[in-house]
């Protein structure tokens, strides 16, 4: 199982836009100018605050282009509509997310999976983990985001499940990704926790669970179905 292998999210794979600067992508390597590229993240970044710390509804493209004194024309060049700014700064998240795991392409599988929940819990607990919830709340009636959700978790499982692999080899496709979803549920579930006490002492309990979950093997008998 390959920890490396990247995975494409929807809103990646369908854009058209020959001007898409995505992960590993330079501007001049898709014909966008550098100040292109900066006018587009100043639009998204802005856009994430605002739905951060005002909510979906507030995301309205006037404002946006108000707000960052550019014309609403070259806003929509980026983003004609405030779906496709949304989208884009849901997978803007995910891209950062996903980043995560590529810090730690270089270290030990143990070490690189405590790592990596430590990250998650800390990123999940601050704005990022606002903008993953408007993506939970919008995938109820939006298929295109609801499409993105389903990838984000595929994703994210397969990068657990890789560490996994390297942990405990010799085991099932389907073990590996059971224990995925276990790890995820134990990583989301401790980020929903605000008020932990000794949040150093919860994290440190919440690492050794994942790890525990990690280093177990499947039963003879059992079978995991995905």
């Amino acid at each position: 199982m390959n920890r490396h292998a990247d995975v494409q999210l929807p809103e990646q794979a369908a854009s058209g836009r020959a001007d898409e600067v995505r992960p590993g992508e330079t501007a001049a390597a898709t014909g966008r100018s550098d100040k292109g590229e900066r006018t587009r993240n100043r639009i998204l970044a802005h856009a994430r605050e605002v739905l951060v710390h005002h909510g979906f509804e507030a995301v309205v493209l006037r404002q946006i282009a108000a707000d960052l004194d550019i014309r609403i024309g070259n806003l929509q060049y980026y983003f004609p509509t405030r779906h496709d700014l949304v989208v884009a700064a849901i997978s803007a998240e995910i891209d950062a997310d996903l980043a995560t795991f590529d810090e730690h392409d270089d270290d030990d599988p143990v070490q690189a999976l405590a790592a990596v929940a430590r990250a998650f819990m800390k990123r999940w607990r601050s704005d990022a983990g606002v903008v993953l919830l408007v993506m939970q709340y919008l995938r109820t009636h939006d298929a295109e985001v609801a499409a993105i959700c389903r990838d984000v978790y595929r994703a994210f499982y397969g990068r657990i499940e890789a560490l996994v692999a390297e942990i405990t080899p010799g085991q099932s496709s389907a073990h590996y990704a059971f224990q995925a979803r276990l790890i995820t549920a134990s990583i989301d579930g401790a980020s929903m926790q605000v008020e932990v006490g000794d949040r150093q002492a919860f994290e440190d309990a919440v690492v050794d669970i994942v790890l525990s979950i990690a280093r177990r093997t499947a039963a003879p008998d059992r079978a995991h179905r995905r």
